[in-house]
């Protein structure tokens, strides 16, 4: 039985364990136990959402022997959940041979997505990391390397990630976790902060621009 528990290793009841693109959501028991049908098959984006708890994602790859132990973190005053959804960008044009692509979810909402949020005054020895839950979709030479993307007679430039207009990031590879450092000097401290990613353009399309899809999952930010 697939479980869901907490650093003490308690399982965490009602909490909503979901597979955003098969459309099937679930819900843990009083023990904790929740499970998923086997005829969805991996790659898959698994999420789990509980009020009190930060929004976790985890990308399948494939079913191993064991059953699925999740473990969720409660909030904290130290990390910041920027948005707890799944967004796809780009253009609704890819080859199914993309990254993930059977795992889309859905539409695309625009090739950029962009929110504002508050960031506290830091401390002295205080820095602070933003992290991208799960990103697939990408396609740039370095994910066809790896054995992501099985598209080879074309590839995209990297997901650019922006803090207040800053670029922090070129996300070149899809994966879970992606952590970002931001530099103290592009925060607005005590004060509003936005956050900006923008779907990579396919590099051997020269007759327009042709945006290369992607989704993410789950956005923090958290001070160390």
């Amino acid at each position: 039985m697939n479980t869901v528990s907490n650093l003490e290793g308690l399982g965490v009841s009602n909490a909503q364990v979901a597979v955003p693109s098969k459309n099937y959501s679930t819900t843990t028991d009083s023990a904790g136990n929740f499970e998923i049908p086997k005829k969805f098959a991996p790659p898959f984006v698994l999420t789990v959402k509980k009020k009190g708890y930060e929004p976790f994602s985890l990308t399948v790859k494939s079913y191993g022997k064991e059953p699925f132990h999740l473990v969720i973190t409660e909030e904290s005053a130290k990390k910041i959940a920027i948005e707890s959804d799944t967004f796809h960008l780009g253009d609704n044009s890819y080859s199914e041979h993309s990254a993930n692509a059977g795992d889309f979810r859905g539409r695309s909402v625009g090739t950029s997505y962009e929110k504002s949020f508050m960031v506290k005054n830091l401390g002295p020895n205080e820095t602070l990391h933003l992290t991208i839950g799960s990103l697939i979709g990408v396609d740039t030479k370095e994910a066809r390397r790896l054995g992501q993307s099985r598209v080879n007679d074309a590839y995209g430039s990297a997901v650019k990630v922006f803090f207040n207009s800053n670029q922090v990031a070129n996300l070149k590879i899809n994966g879970d976790n992606q952590r970002i450092l931001i530099p103290k000097t592009f925060v607005r401290q005590n004060g509003k902060n936005v956050v900006k990613i923008m779907a990579g353009t396919n590099q051997t399309q020269r007759d327009y621009v042709d945006y290369d899809d992607f989704e993410f999952t789950n956005l923090f930010l958290d001070y160390k």
